[in-house]
C-alpha cells in the first residue's frame, strides 16, 4: 500500500449560516452531508481510480477495477445474463472457491436489477420474493452486491459496465492517516471553510483470486 492524500473543501457563506431555517442545527446537517459525500467519493476512487485518467482525483492511484487484470471475461457488448456470472465463477482458480458464499459478485445497480429480473421469472416463491423483498438472490451460491460507483463506460458508442468477483477480504483498504477535519474562515469573502483530508490506498491481497467481466451491456 502506498497511501495518497485526498483533500475536500467546503465553503459556506455567512449568509447561509445566518439565514437558514435550521438555525444552529445547520452545522450538524452540513457535517452529516460531508460525511455522506466523502464516503461516496472515496468509494469512487477505490473502484474507478486510474493513473491515466484526465481527472486528477481519479489519477491518484489505480483502483480495484483496473487492478483486476488476470482473469478477464470479455462479453463484447453482450447482454447481462446468468452465463456471464457462470463464466466469471469458472475463471477463478478452484483453490480459492472452497467457500463460495464468502465471495461476492460486484456489479452496477442496473445489472443487479437485471439479475433480479432474471430470477423473478421463475414460477416459484423465490421468483416472487425477488421482486417484493429486500433480499438479493445469490448466483451459483455466491451473494450479489450492487455498487453505486461501478459506473458504465462507452464502448463503440454503447453503454457497458464491469462485474467483479472476489472475496471482500481480498480487497485491502489502507488508511495511513485518519480523517482530519480543519476549520478556518475568510473574513473578506465572508465565508467559513471546512477542509477534510486523509491518506489512503487500496490493493488486492491476492490478484489471482479476482475475476472481471468487461463490456457487459448496461441496459435494462
Amino acid at each position: 500500500l502506498n497511501a495518497k492524500e485526498v483533500i475536500a473543501e467546503v465553503n459556506i457563506s455567512y449568509d447561509t449560516l445566518e439565514n437558514n431555517i435550521e438555525g444552529n442545527n445547520l452545522q450538524n446537517t452540513i457535517m452529516s452531508m460531508i460525511t455522506e459525500r466523502a464516503s461516496l467519493d472515496i468509494e469512487e476512487l477505490i473502484i474507478n481510480g486510474d493513473k491515466s485518467s484526465s481527472d486528477p482525483y481519479l489519477a491518484l492511484f489505480d483502483g480495484i477495477r483496473k487492478q483486476a487484470s488476470q482473469h478477464v471475461v470479455d462479453v463484447a457488448g453482450g447482454q447481462f445474463d446468468a452465463n456471464v456470472l457462470k463464466k466469471l465463477y469458472g475463471s477463478i482458480p478452484a483453490k480459492y472457491l472452497r467457500d463460495p458464499q464468502a465471495f461476492r459478485y460486484y456489479m452496477s445497480t442496473i445489472n443487479e436489477l437485471n439479475w433480479r429480473d432474471l430470477v423473478s421469472k421463475r414460477q416459484t416463491n423465490l421468483g416472487d420474493s425477488t421482486l417484493t423483498s429486500a433480499n438479493r438472490p445469490m448466483a451459483y451460491g455466491v451473494p450479489v452486491s450492487p455498487v453505486a460507483m461501478l459506473q458504465p463506460y462507452k464502448n463503440n458508442a454503447k453503454d457497458v459496465s464491469d462485474i467483479l468477483l472476489t472475496n471482500p477480504k481480498n480487497i485491502l483498504f489502507g488508511v495511513s492517516r485518519n480523517v482530519r477535519l480543519e476549520f478556518d474562515k475568510d473574513i473578506r469573502a465572508r465565508t467559513f471553510i471546512i477542509v477534510l483530508t486523509m491518506k489512503l490506498d487500496a490493493k488486492f491481497e491476492e490478484a489471482d483470486a479476482v475475476a472481471k467481466a468487461i463490456n457487459v451491456a448496461h441496459t435494462f
